[in-house]
């Protein structure tokens, strides 16, 4: 632990320069930690019945990447491991032509809940 000075030089193209410089007065180990994941959790639901085996996806809202999971026997649902941002949670069950969506934000360290409710989808 101690103070550390950090500098940074930007150059443009016809050649100006512009230089910066910070003092931190006091780094420790926790000022230089990984960011703790997060996960979202939840179930999803058809009225009051949960549904199972269903595909869940959940989308970066700011990378446009998304990854899938398919809930459990009683509906329910985990992603793991993400980075803290927003996201969107959706699932489709195309059978009772049913959808639900709904936006959420992964905070550090943290599990966020996002029950969904598939509601009719307009033709």
């Amino acid at each position: 632990p101690g103070p550390v000075t950090i500098h940074a030089t930007a150059r443009s193209n016809s050649g100006q320069s512009v230089t910066i410089q910070h003092t931190l007065d006091r780094v420790d180990a926790s000022d230089l930690e990984d960011v703790k994941p997060g996960e979202v959790t939840g179930v999803i639901l058809e009225g009051d019945v949960s549904q199972p085996k269903l595909e869940v996806k959940l989308t970066d809202v700011k990378k446009k990447k998304s990854v899938t999971t398919t809930t459990d026997e009683n509906g329910r649902f985990l992603f793991a491991d993400l980075t803290p941002g927003n996201y969107t949670v959706s699932a489709v069950k195309t059978s009772s032509n049913r959808a639900a969506s709904l936006p959420v934000v992964i905070k550090a360290g943290s599990t966020t809940k996002a029950d969904l409710s598939l509601l009719l989808q307009s033709p």
